[in-house]
């Protein structure tokens, strides 16, 4: 998970793990990119908007590269509005509106992760 609120990477985090998940969570693109190269995830979990990163390249970028572009991705966004154009334009496998119930999430990430296999 990719996102810069670090309450929100915590209860994420917490709330996936007691659901059997392994979650690693990032504050920064960078400190993400350094962990794509080390181990491929299943799923990534993106904020559109990180201190000074737009989520939405950086999904172009994911979707760009040959090393990235088979994992999903499901953005998250406190703008519903971006829910088209995160998808259609920039290849996201879904998206969810923040605030967001936890179990919702679950749902998604389960639904996602069903249709990758």
């Amino acid at each position: 998970m990719i996102d810069d609120d670090e309450d929100l990477l915590n209860l994420v985090k917490n709330f996936l793990a007691e659901k059997g998940f392994l979650i690693t969570a990032f504050s920064s693109w960078s400190e993400a990119q350094k962990e794509l190269h080390q181990s491929e995830p299943d799923l990534i979990l993106l904020d559109v908007f990180i201190k000074t990163q737009d989520g939405l390249n950086i999904c172009n970028q994911l979707r760009s590269s040959s090393f990235t572009r088979h994992i999903p991705i499901l953005i998250l966004s406190g703008f519903a509005e971006l829910s088209g154009s995160a998808t259609e334009e920039f290849g996201a496998s879904g998206f969810l509106a923040k605030p967001f119930d936890l179990d919702i999430l679950y749902d998604k990430i389960t639904e996602i992760l069903s249709h990758k296999r």
